[in-house]
């Protein structure tokens, strides 16, 4: 076995990090209160209100507020590991609102909610949630960027979960683990080539993890049989403090999953929601896609307008072109974009195509071509920025498509999704998804569709959010363009 080393600050990570973190939380917390005093009296300023004396004593402001929120941030469960940066934000969001209702509740009974100020109260919750979360992640890229304070964690198993799960937790900053070594049987493939030590084979996991006092475990192998899972798990036990696995979830949504816990049988139940289906969470998703895109078509109306008159000004034909596309329910709909070919693009798709085999095969798999000859200069940095889809804010607004969605398609391609098309139907085409932000143009076909489903399965507001902020972070990147 190979030896693996680990500094003192990872070795205690599990103790030190916590401690951190609450020290982190409780100097936010301070901040958000300062800043809440501070942005109430500009408001009462400019409503040119009598300003009303408004005193906090100092045992509140520096150890009763800030003990309300730490614990409901622990009662949030907030300071655990493995937690992705949306579900770090969706936790903290949730802790914080609670706190605000538990403090509302506690000045009532108190008798001292006539002498609390309602903006205080509101700009207190809305400061401690943008600086607990800011300090949180500033901290963490911190750990990342300088190698400190992360869980040694060693894997066993190195197919293809793995290869998925590092994937994961290089664009996860807050999974907050470093892999010092794997063990298995029968390592292949190049997921793991090189990168980590092989420590040996499955038959020496108890001895390789209690020589190298490792207390995480992450076990990798979801096709791996019940009863050699379980004997595993028993002989790692008694050394470690935590054992994860990844059981087979294949196409399952994940992100919706409740685990009910049947103590007296030794069993779990889990159940499986569509939050979809539940008229209030259309609805929510609808009053969100709506204000959005209002708000956001009048701040870049000018941008618009001027992208528009660059292409009538640079190529014959109309700025914006519709393109008939499948919405909800399977109802045809407009689809507006600013049009990046040259006019006769179809007809000259088809003479393209009958000319070029090759492209046709293209075609055929992606309904897309990397070097499209109908593309017009300016059509091609639309594209390539994805500018060219921004008129379909107006789709948005009228209710024909939502913010985030599936990938909008034509009839043609309804054959391709299979039975995956009843999922498809459920919700409103998106201006971005899940496929904009895994590769864009250059993830095939096959896997747009399973993301297009995965989406609709697994849908919560949290996920519209963090594919919101994902989309403007690709756009920003020079990589994963499409064409």
């Amino acid at each position: 076995m190979k030896p693996v080393k680990i500094s003192f600050s990872d070795r205690f990570s599990s103790t030190l990090q916590p401690i951190f973190l609450l020290y982190l939380d409780y100097v936010s917390i301070i901040a958000a209160e300062a800043f809440a005093v501070l942005f109430r009296e500009c408001v009462l300023v400019l409503l040119d209100r009598e300003y009303d004396a408004f005193d906090i004593e100092d045992l509140d402001f520096y150890v009763l507020i800030p003990l309300v929120f730490l614990v409901f941030l622990h009662w949030g469960r907030t300071y655990i590991r493995l937690l992705s940066i949306g579900e770090m934000v969706r936790r903290t969001f949730y802790s914080v609102l609670y706190a605000i209702i538990a403090s509302i509740v506690v000045l009532f009974l108190a008798g001292k909610a006539p002498v609390i100020s309602r903006l205080f109260i509101t700009f207190l919750g809305i400061f401690v949630f943008i600086f607990v979360c800011f300090a949180r992640l500033v901290w963490r890229l911190i750990c990342n960027r300088w190698n400190l304070l992360l869980e040694p964690t060693i894997l066993i198993g190195s197919d293809q979960t793995a290869r998925r799960l590092l994937n994961y937790t290089a664009s996860n900053s807050f999974f907050g683990i470093k892999v010092v070594g794997i063990i298995d049987d029968s390592p292949k493939g190049k997921a793991l080539e090189g990168k980590f030590p092989l420590l040996g084979p499955l038959a020496e996991a108890q001895d390789i993890v209690r020589k190298t006092k490792v207390q995480n475990v992450l076990v990798l192998a979801p096709n791996m049989k019940s009863q050699r899972l379980h004997s595993l798990m028993d002989s790692l036990f008694p050394y470690v403090k935590n054992i994860s696995f990844v059981p087979s979830t294949e196409d399952m949504p994940v992100s919706n999953m409740e685990i009910h816990r049947l103590y007296s049988e030794n069993m779990v139940v889990i159940s499986v929601k569509n939050n979809l289906s539940r008229w209030y969470n259309q609805v929510f998703k609808r009053v969100f896609d709506f204000l959005a895109a209002f708000f956001g078509t009048l701040v870049i109306s000018p941008f618009l307008a001027t992208i528009a008159l660059i292409i009538v000004c640079t190529s014959p034909g109309p700025a914006i072109y519709a393109h008939r596309r499948v919405g909800k329910n399977g109802k045809h709909f407009n689809c507006y974009k600013f049009r990046s070919m040259v006019q006769n693009a179809d007809e000259q798709l088809k003479q393209y195509l009958a000319a070029n085999p090759k492209a046709a095969k293209e075609w055929a798999e992606t309904q897309k071509l990397k070097h499209d000859p109908r593309v017009t200069k300016i059509g091609a940095f639309l594209r390539r920025t994805s500018l060219d889809e921004l008129p379909q804010l107006f789709n948005v607004i009228i209710g024909q498509m939502s913010l985030v969605g599936p990938r909008p398609i034509v009839d043609s391609e309804i054959p391709k999704y299979g039975d995956y098309f009843s999922d498809y139907k459920m919700v409103r085409p998106g201006m971005t998804g899940l496929w904009q932000t895994s590769g864009r143009s250059d993830t095939s076909y096959e896997r747009r569709v399973r993301l297009d489903a995965w989406y609709v399965r697994n849908w919560n507001i949290w996920l519209d959010i963090s594919l919101i902020v994902k989309t403007i972070r690709v756009l920003l990147s020079s990589k994963n363009g499409a064409y």
